[in-house]
């Protein structure tokens, strides 16, 4: 019988978090203006623009990060007055934590956001903006350490305190909203990610906010549903948005355009949208391979994967897997998905070990950041039953189905189309080695499953057929 999924792709394939431009412009005036982006904002304080703190603002507003951290340490490292009471001095650390975080210096970042935040519960208390921002930075950077369960309880703490502030502006609790569902969608909980950023899109319309990558942002999780038809629109409503049509949004919307084509099978229309999204990207990035642009390698690199060009798909793996084990480090969800899928290519190439090497590499990046329990990770052990089964190592694939299906039953439970199509790998395995009676009781489970998600699927006979003929054989 034929196997359901012997490769199956993780949903780590599409990020969920853009880096490289979202960070926020910090606008020289009397005061730090606060820059709306959909995605992250960080407004500061400042009663008095000194020279110094003035120039590092408009490195940063120019991207220029590095400039801006050094001349802002130095700031720090002569200020003589007080600390506490002194806006910009709060403010300077903000900037080193945000600037810190862009350039993946996490450590560094968390300790300027402790210090942003200690600051502020002592000027302000807990119930200021200044404190909600400060809870929501160290929210995003453990999200980008890929320390999920720390980013959510920080950013639940932002946002219990932004919705409670009588003067805290409605963008602020959009972006806190935005960034605690992306949170969650990396965590794999994508009713409580949809929740939070339908929550996010109604206040931006009520109030008449222009925060198009709100749609974007549901795009992605209803796309990770599978969902296909609601992530289109949301993407398409997003593209029509955008004010400037060459923009680095619009090439990040390309690229979820891309991916929802990916997951339709439909890769030549894929890599449309990937090429022009490569194409801003470049221009706007000067050359320089940063994370949105390693993002664009590796769904280029899936889309040759579905054409069976497994070539053009290594190469292009390989491209997205080496810029971002140097941006990110080795261990990192974006890490993981450039191992995985460069496993499926040496599959198909039929160069197992190395297959096996990167998949295990996936589940070991995984179980670090995640534990044991993660749809991704239940993807990466059935890439392994099914590398096994076709190696004719049949008691190591129905070792790694199995575990594939407990995390998935824990997770989403038994009456579910993914744990349907493992169990049904499990019970193919096991016909295959013969042991026709565990099979049967394997398929009678999945038959059960079946007439209650899919009651009027034809399959349900075709199904009951095979059971009988397997236990003729017993």
């Amino acid at each position: 019988m034929i196997r359901f999924n012997k490769i199956l792709h993780l949903g780590l394939l599409h990020a969920n978090r853009k880096k490289q431009h979202s960070f926020s412009l910090f606008k020289i005036s009397s005061t730090f203006h606060k820059t709306i982006w959909f995605q992250n904002q960080y407004p500061c304080y400042f009663s008095t623009i000194k020279s110094d703190i003035e120039h590092a603002n408009q490195l940063f507003k120019g991207g220029y990060i590095s400039e801006a951290i050094t001349i802002a340490e130095k700031y720090l490292s002569a200020f003589q007055g007080d600390k506490i009471q002194d806006p910009i001095y709060i403010s300077a650390h903000e900037m080193l934590g945000v600037g810190n975080r862009l350039l993946g210096n996490f450590e560094t970042s968390l300790d300027y956001c402790n210090a942003w935040l200690a600051l502020s519960l002592k000027k302000y208390g807990e119930n200021h903006s200044s404190t909600s921002n400060a809870y929501r930075e160290l929210g995003n950077i453990y999200l980008d350490m890929s320390k999920v369960d720390e980013a959510i309880e920080y950013l639940n703490k932002s946002v219990n305190i932004a919705r409670k502030l009588p003067d805290v502006s409605r963008d602020d609790l959009v972006i806190a909203y935005c960034d605690l569902g992306q949170a969650y969608h990396r965590s794999g909980k994508y009713a409580e990610a949809l929740e939070s950023l339908q929550k996010a899109n109604e206040i931006s319309e009520t109030e008449n906010l222009f925060m198009p990558g709100i749609k974007q942002l549901i795009g992605r999780v209803y796309r990770d549903t599978g969902d296909t038809t609601e992530a289109l629109k949301f993407f398409l409503k997003a593209l029509e948005d955008q004010k400037e049509k060459n923009s680095i949004d619009v090439a990040s919307i390309y690229m979820d355009i891309a991916q929802v084509y990916q997951i339709l099978k439909d890769p030549k229309e894929a890599l449309l949208y990937l090429h022009k999204s490569l194409e801003i990207q470049k221009d706007y990035h000067k050359d320089v391979e940063t994370l949105n642009i390693s993002l664009c390698y590796h769904s280029l690199g899936f889309s040759y994967y579905l054409m069976k060009d497994f070539k053009k798909a290594e190469e292009y793996n390989k491209k997205a897997l080496e810029i971002r084990t140097n941006i990110l480090g080795p261990v990192h969800h974006f890490v993981a998905a450039s191992h995985n899928n460069l496993g499926s290519v040496y599959y198909h190439l039929q160069r197992y070990d190395e297959a096996i090497i990167h998949i295990h590499k996936t589940i070991e990046i995984l179980t670090q950041i995640y534990g044991p329990l993660h749809p991704d990770l239940a993807s990466a052990y059935s890439s392994v039953a099914g590398i096994n089964f076709d190696l004719k190592n049949y008691d190591e694939s129905v070792k790694y189905s199995k575990k594939a299906m407990e995390i998935i039953e824990k997770i989403i439970g038994k009456h579910s189309q993914r744990y349907f199509n493992l169990g049904y790998n499990l019970a193919s395995t096991l016909e295959t080695q013969g042991k026709f009676s565990e099979a049967a009781q394997q398929f009678e489970e999945l038959l059960e499953i079946l007439k209650t998600i899919k009651p009027n699927d034809t399959k349900i006979m075709q199904l009951q057929a095979h059971i009988n003929s397997l236990r003729a054989k017993r």
